[in-house]
């Protein structure tokens, strides 16, 4: 496996995800995908405005954000602080996009002084490993990166070891693992 198997997939499931996103009415969502997501769709929320068919929803954003900045690290997340806080800003200054709660939190807390995520129990943060991937294919390497991204938002400790569990699922598949 390489790291597209992880990567790629990640950006096209939430591409896919965008159509229901943020839609809690199984029932609704039913109807409109009677046979199952099988194509990009426009929002069908209020929460991104601005997003067509085949964008991504924030997480994938923040999860794009990600692979940038440690491409341009050779793969640390050195950057990733000032990157990620270069783009929260961004994004919640544009008003066709959306911030989440974690992300608006943290900055909440950096504007306050605070160097400290927000305590968001979401598992955006976690989600947004699959680029690690690409650099870090080591379970020493990969799990305290998994670890530090998820934490730069989200001081839940069960959402950074979400993080943690993500990773080591994915080195595992990695690894050959089936998913009996």
């Amino acid at each position: 496996m390489t790291a597209r198997d992880f990567v790629l997939p990640s950006f096209f499931g939430d591409a896919l995800a965008l159509g229901p996103h943020w839609v809690y009415d199984p029932p609704k969502i039913a109807g409109w995908y009677p046979g199952g997501i099988r194509a990009y769709d426009a929002p069908r929320s209020t929460y991104h405005p601005g997003k067509v068919a085949g964008d991504f929803t924030h997480y994938g954003d923040q999860t794009l954000a990600l692979l940038e900045s440690l491409a341009g690290a050779d793969g640390s997340l050195i950057n990733w602080p000032i990157d990620w806080r270069s783009w929260a800003e961004r994004v919640r200054d544009d008003k066709s996009s959306y911030l989440d709660g974690a992300s608006r939190g943290t900055l909440e807390n950096l504007a306050a002084g605070l160097a400290e995520p927000s305590q968001s129990h979401d598992l955006g943060g976690a989600a947004r490993i699959a680029p690690l991937l690409a650099f870090h294919r080591d379970v020493a390497q990969l799990v305290p990166q998994a670890r530090a991204q998820t934490a730069l938002t989200h001081g839940d400790p069960q959402v950074i070891d979400a993080a943690e569990f993500f990773a080591r699922a994915a080195l595992s598949v990695v690894g050959g693992a089936g998913f009996e």
